[in-house]
């Protein structure tokens, strides 16, 4: 099934939107995805880079790496507010991973798979019965 899919980054600077039919999504753990997240682990979407577009003015920056699996990967991020938003393997040109924190309407993802396991950090899995809030800590009063 084909989607439309939009996002954006941070401060809103840039937009993109994606019409195609939705890959593969999980989330890595690996040492490089947690540092690009600032978080635990990352999650991705791998889409058609064909089916990609930036709809706006602002282009991202990027930053190219060889990564824990041997492959260059580049990044893509806002020059503005840093927010990381695309991933790129030179080695398969046909697809671009998004970050799924950056769509507009994030429950477009399904995470089906998950990688660099032996990496996962040992405090990664939220208990079910941690105090939790429904938004902020303010929100308890």
């Amino acid at each position: 099934m084909n989607l439309k899919i939009t996002g954006c980054c941070l401060c809103g600077e840039i937009k993109f939107e994606y019409h195609g039919k939705m890959g593969n999504t999980g989330y890595c753990h690996c040492a490089d995805c947690r540092k690009v997240s600032g978080s635990a682990f990352l999650v991705i979407a791998r889409l058609d880079a064909k089916d990609l577009s930036i709809v706006s003015n602002l282009k991202p920056k990027r930053y190219s790496k060889i990564a824990d699996s041997g492959r260059e990967i580049i990044r893509e991020f806002c020059p503005n507010c840093g927010s990381h938003l695309f991933g790129y393997s030179p080695e398969l040109p046909e697809y671009v991973w998004i970050k799924a924190g950056s769509f507009d309407d994030p429950n477009v993802v399904e995470p089906t798979s998950q990688g660099w396991t032996d990496s996962k950090v040992s405090w990664a899995d939220i208990p079910s019965d941690i105090v939790s809030f429904v938004k902020g800590k303010e929100s308890a009063n």
